[in-house]
């Protein structure tokens, strides 16, 4: 401040003092009145509508800095920034991660988790050693049971079939050895090989014949059938043994061979492979899976694919079918349909073809829901309003967000090329209540859709 001479200054203590206070009050409202910026991490799955709890939170007016602990696992987190000017973002992690929008984030998100990976590569590793020392009794005795507590982990729990576990594990492998050497021996060959592995033998069923009212004959029958049956079972299991035993038989060799042609094409596509037994073990048991580490993990895997479109140019004020079309389910799946467009007022609806009712919304929106098999299918119908001025054209993308690759799919090629046919009329209010009634013929075999729209 410039003060021209000292008896002024003397003379304007009072007021001088006072300036310099409304000053400062000023400054100091001017900081307090600073809007701080606010980042926020929560938890976000696209199969749940609602929002998990924020996990981390900071407010700050310049730089702060925070460190978060994540148990091990797959977690996806949706960071909400708000900032009054602009920001700096820097995330460090220990640990891989991907950072991105929502592109970016769902084409990793169709990869197994690594913990997932893990375990398959410790069963396909336990499995290799059975398949090495097959022939010496004893390393195999110790390997096979390695590779039974690798694939069921719940040898303690007395309330699962361990029977039925070997069941579907040695269908899980045989599938895919089918899928890698199915075309250089023949099936019976393979499933006897995979028998002498896994040293499988069925077991007997219990009598369900008993206290049926069978006369004598049919009984002597039944009782003919169960010897029959145990001697060749007797003969089946001494056959599977004596590959174990007898290292010199044709058997044994036969056995050898078709092992280590399997196993060299394991290693082959080492991570594939085993991804695949897994997955296929855990599809036909899907009980299994809480009793692996990577259980958690499972929510966040998705799978999806994308449908893309255009739409014409439009006038103002009408309505029209942005797209339509007819899916369908082969299996049951948690399942999310999202539509991105430009259009200003566009809804997305999912009608099941069976039932006529209408997949569950939100805000207009359509939910995540679990798809049954039906017969006809779900319609995917979307609908617009063009508002007063003209609509040009663009384009469309409808995207099937599921938690398996099993997708519902469309059984004809997507067609987003829809012929519409708009009436307009007047209407007076009368004591019947009937506004307006048409009649309209259909050709068989093609679907339509129809909307009504007034404007009051």
């Amino acid at each position: 401040m410039f003060w021209p001479g000292l008896e002024e200054k003397k003379s304007d203590k009072d007021s001088t003092t006072g300036s310099s206070e409304d000053i400062s009050l000023k400054q100091d409202s001017t900081l307090n009145s600073t809007t701080s910026g606010l980042l926020v991490a929560e938890t976000y799955s696209w199969k749940n509508t609602s929002i998990g709890q924020p996990i981390l939170q900071i407010q700050t007016t310049g730089s702060h800095a925070v460190c978060l602990l994540l148990p091990p696992g797959r977690h996806i987190l949706r960071f909400v920034l708000n900032f009054p000017l602009g920001y700096n973002l820097k995330i460090c992690s220990t640990t891989p991660f991907i950072f991105g929008d929502e592109e970016t984030v769902l084409a990793s998100l169709q990869q197994e988790s690594l913990q997932f990976v893990a375990v398959a590569d410790q069963i396909l590793t336990k499995l290799g050693n059975c398949i090495e020392c097959f022939g010496n009794t004893e390393t195999w005795k110790k390997s096979s049971c390695e590779l039974h507590d690798a694939h069921m982990p719940y040898t303690a729990d007395k309330s699962h079939s361990k029977e039925q576990n070997y069941e579907i594990w040695m269908e899980a492998l045989y599938a895919i050895m089918e899928s890698l050497i199915g075309d250089s021996y023949e099936k019976h060959n393979l499933l006897f090989a995979i028998k002498c592995l896994n040293l499988w033998i069925s077991q007997s069923s219990h009598d369900k014949t008993e206290g049926l009212g069978l006369d004598q004959h049919v009984k002597r029958e039944v009782s003919a059938a169960t010897c029959i049956q145990k001697h060749w079972r007797g003969m089946n299991a001494r056959k599977i043994y004596h590959t174990h035993t007898n290292t010199l038989s044709e058997e044994h060799a036969s056995v050898i061979k078709i092992l280590t042609a399997f196993w060299s094409s394991l290693q082959s596509n080492r991570k594939a492979n085993s991804c695949n037994i897994l997955r296929n073990l855990l599809t036909k048991y899907p009980v299994l899976i809480n009793y692996f580490s990577f259980q958690n993990d499972e929510w966040n895997k998705l799978s999806f694919t994308d449908y893309q479109g255009t739409f014409n140019e439009q006038a103002p004020r009408t309505w029209f079918i942005l797209l339509r079309e007819v899916f369908h389910v082969k299996d049951e799946i948690l399942c999310l349909p999202k539509l991105y467009h430009a259009v200003p007022t566009c809804n997305l609806h999912v009608i099941d073809n069976d039932t006529g009712n209408t997949i569950p919304e939100v805000f207009q929106k359509v939910v995540p829901y679990r798809y049954k098999t039906n017969k006809k299918g779900y319609t995917l119908v979307a609908e617009a309003r063009t508002l007063e001025s003209v609509l040009m054209p663009g384009k469309w993308k409808l995207r099937m967000i599921g938690s398996t690759d099993s997708l519902p799919t469309s059984v004809e090629n997507f067609n987003s090329l829809l012929h519409v046919k708009e009436i307009r009329d007047y209407y007076i209010p009368k004591d019947d209540c009937i506004i307006f009634r048409y009649l309209l013929v259909f050709i068989p075999f093609v679907a339509n859709t129809v909307g009504v729209v007034f404007l009051c």
